[in-house]
């Protein structure tokens, strides 16, 4: 074989090597309080829902495109925090008839692990710490845009679940408010 036969093997074998996909690194969004909150919804008396929210979450969620199974997500947020539209409502949630939240002051979610159910939709497993209980819960989770903002990578996931409150120890006045709270947790993150 000549040298000129040898460089354009040689070229040739370069070009396929670099034209290989490379294997998306794993990418760590930290939670942007500013742009994230957290739902919930319970009925009262039997009849209406009550709506409120937690303000301003942290944490931070690892995506993993290629190994799904090795993303995660850390969300936890001041118990105090919470806003039911009525001062008199939310100082009597954040009390020790419910929240507790002088005692109990933040409420978390660490997964175990993060399982891909859709091309955008993925199920979360893991544990949330609520009135100082800790049970495993499953939260659908799906992803709702990424951009860059303001020079970083941001992504944004929404994520559904449903609890009794019962389990977390919060049994007072069962007959009057609901025992199911179904939340709705936006979260929206970037790269630091």
């Amino acid at each position: 074989m000549n040298a000129r036969a040898i460089k354009a093997l040689f070229i040739i074998s370069l070009s396929a090597f670099l034209t290989l996909p490379v294997a998306a690194k794993p990418e760590t969004f930290k939670v942007d309080p500013v742009h994230s909150m957290i739902f919930f919804k319970i009925q009262h008396a039997g009849v209406g829902y009550t709506y409120g929210m937690f303000f301003n979450p942290e944490g931070q969620f690892v995506v993993d495109q290629e190994t799904p199974e090795n993303s995660s997500v850390t969300v936890q947020v001041k118990a105090d925090s919470v806003n039911t539209g009525n001062t008199n409502r939310d100082n009597h949630v954040k009390g020790p008839d419910f929240l507790n939240a002088r005692q109990f002051r933040v409420i978390s979610f660490k997964s175990t692990s993060v399982t891909k159910t859709g091309e955008k939709t993925y199920e979360a497993k893991g544990q949330l710490s609520l009135h100082g209980v800790e049970k495993d819960i499953v939260v659908a989770l799906e992803e709702t845009g990424r951009a860059e903002i303001r020079g970083k990578t941001a992504m944004g996931y929404e994520g559904k679940f449903r609890i009794k409150r019962s389990d977390f120890g919060m049994t007072n006045m069962l007959a009057g408010v609901g025992d199911d709270i179904t939340f709705q947790v936006s979260l929206e993150g970037a790269i630091q």
